[in-house]
């Protein structure tokens, strides 16, 4: 919880909009967006499936319409078939080389 605090705290010292869905003041998830681009966008695994994460999709898409983009962990399967599904397309692999992780920059393009 510090460390999610504390790149929440970042998040907005850095301008970034953000946004927290609550379901009966119950902390969903959140989201943090910048010009075109979703920074963070989590969902606790008991409010995912919900539309929740669509919303939060739907509301970056209207105060970006022209393109967006993000990146997602390669191996976060369920994440990348999410934004698949919002029509993302995965637009350049990299690997995160202080973590080795595989990275996904995914792109949409406008309605």
């Amino acid at each position: 919880m510090t460390r999610t605090r504390s790149r929440l705290e970042e998040a907005l010292a850095e301008g970034q909009d953000f946004w927290v869905p609550e379901i009966d003041g119950i902390v969903a998830g959140v989201l943090t967006l910048r010009p075109n681009f979703i920074d963070k966008l989590f969902l606790a695994p008991q409010w995912q499936g919900l539309g929740i994460g669509s919303a939060l999709i739907t509301k970056s898409k209207a105060l970006f319409p022209d393109h967006l983009e993000l990146h997602c962990a390669q191996q976060n399967y369920l994440a990348c078939r999410f934004y698949e599904r919002h029509h993302f397309i995965a637009h350049q692999h990299s690997v995160y080389a202080p973590m080795g992780v595989a990275d996904i920059i995914y792109r949409w393009n406008g309605s």
